[in-house]
């Protein structure tokens, strides 16, 4: 018995549902890994010490902020932020809050949305935005 063709809006909905769905999980994976890690953190105030140079796939100028804080048992830590911007966020000198796991202080995050949430949440974001187009266009409500 032949079967009909899947459409083309058919198509497209399980590409979008196929690159959506996976993007959804996993950056729920990471709000939620994010979300503990906030929850047992120890945190510090830290000093941004100066800033790590480097250039971005444009060849434009990056820079990481280095921070400095002490553990709560007055070990000194420094670290480079994984956040880098072409523009200097904080000065050299600003207090910034640090969390930290006190198990391996040296991945310590700054305290902020960026740091900790922007990269989840566009993750997110993206994947809700392609899962409910590809719903819409299951439906035919959207037309290719």
């Amino acid at each position: 018995m032949d079967h009909p063709a899947p459409s083309s809006n058919a198509k497209i909905a399980v590409i979008l549902l196929l690159i959506g769905l996976p993007l959804c999980v996993g950056s729920g994976y990471w709000i939620l890994k994010t979300r503990n890690f906030v929850d047992t953190a120890a945190a510090a105030t830290g000093a941004v010490t100066g800033f790590v140079e480097s250039r971005n796939n444009d060849d434009q100028m990056m820079y990481a902020p280095r921070v400095r804080f002490e553990t709560s048992t007055g070990r000194p830590i420094e670290f480079k932020s994984k956040v880098s911007s072409s523009r200097w966020v904080y000065a050299k000198g600003e207090r910034v809050e640090v969390l930290y796991d006190a198990q391996t202080p040296e991945k310590a995050v700054i305290r902020s949305f960026t740091s900790l949430w922007l990269f989840p949440a566009i993750g997110a974001g993206i994947g809700l935005l392609l899962v409910i187009s590809g719903i819409l266009t299951a439906l035919g409500f959207i037309k290719p």
